[in-house]
């Protein structure tokens, strides 16, 4: 596939595989969170853990857990135990091998100097959050502002 980092449909879990990818890199990528793995544009929905996935991954982190020490500090404690408390296994777990073929330069809008060419670039962004908004990918979206 070919898409621009940021501006296409494709999973937001491969426009971040690839930021920062040499070209010629293979990145294994796992997603858990299903709105990020979601591919609007190949049409590709996350598919959902069995009972005894989401099982197997919830004994493996309350050990993970367990094996932390405690804090000196009570409040870290309480919000320690808390996050064990309303802690759940994923929905859906993707997995993507992405081989990265080539790059092209990209904006890096901090290092744009004109404030014609910040405005131009902040005015894409939010074009393209809109475009997201109509997808249906509201969180998404309010990651481009």
């Amino acid at each position: 596939i070919r898409f621009i980092v940021g501006q296409t449909l494709h999973a937001e879990a491969l426009d971040r595989a690839v930021v920062g990818t040499a070209p010629g890199s293979v990145v294994e990528v796992i997603c858990v969170d299903d709105a990020q793995a979601q591919d609007g544009v190949l049409h590709i929905q996350p598919p959902k853990l069995s009972e005894a996935a989401k099982e197997k991954i919830r004994k493996m982190q309350m050990n993970e857990f367990a094996k932390r020490e405690p804090s000196i500090i009570e409040e870290q404690n309480i919000k320690f135990k808390q996050e064990v408390r309303e802690w759940q296994p994923p929905v859906s777990l993707t997995r993507w091998r992405v081989r990265l073929d080539s790059a092209t330069e990209g904006v890096i809008p901090v290092l744009l100097k004109w404030p014609q060419d910040r405005l131009a670039w902040a005015t894409t962004q939010k074009e393209f959050a809109q475009t997201l908004l109509q997808a249906g990918q509201g969180g998404r979206a309010c990651r481009r502002y």
